[in-house]
């Protein structure tokens, strides 16, 4: 099982963790293809958007620890992208 592989399952328990860093679900989402930008005037949110999921964005916030509903929000889009390419569609990291 590879390092992301546990990253994502951690994620994913239920209850939903509550020591989340942003890099660490950074690294989750890059890593299944979403990009990631800034706000043009250096805001605090990120916003990831995925190629296959044109009606999907997810606005996070650069907070340690990530609040919770970010985190389920993130976890259930990897889900949807591991659902529709079998899990195939990442950067390779």
């Amino acid at each position: 099982m590879t390092q992301i592989d546990k990253l994502y399952l951690r994620l994913s328990k239920k209850p939903t963790p509550s020591d989340v860093t942003f890099s660490e679900l950074n690294r989750l989402l890059t890593y299944y293809g979403f990009e990631s930008r800034q706000p043009a005037k250096g805001g605090s949110h990120h916003v990831y958007c995925h190629i296959n999921l044109d009606e999907l964005l997810l606005t996070i916030p650069k907070d340690n620890p990530v609040k919770k509903p970010y985190v389920r929000a993130a976890v259930e889009a990897v889900a949807r992208i591991i659902e529709l390419t079998g899990g195939d569609d990442h950067d390779g990291y």
